[in-house]
């Protein structure tokens, strides 16, 4: 003899906040910031291969925006 056990009534999901909704106590930790790097440093640590990829990545770019305007 099996007894077949309905399942429970779903619920409908409500994506509304209780309100009145209560800000949390505590404001988590800031993160530390990074170190500042000025462009010129960044440059001059990069391997001479990355700075030609880099360059080449960049004109590459600014010839594209160039020509879409033309097309303007």
């Amino acid at each position: 003899m099996v007894i077949e056990v309905p399942p429970p009534p779903a619920r409908p999901s409500s994506r509304q906040l209780p309100l009145p909704w209560e800000p949390p106590a505590a404001r988590p930790p800031e993160l530390p910031r990074a170190p500042e790097v000025l462009p010129q440093e960044l440059w001059a640590r990069l391997a001479p291969m990355t700075r030609r990829s880099v360059r080449q990545t960049l004109v590459r770019v600014l010839q594209e925006v160039l020509h879409d305007d033309d097309e303007r």
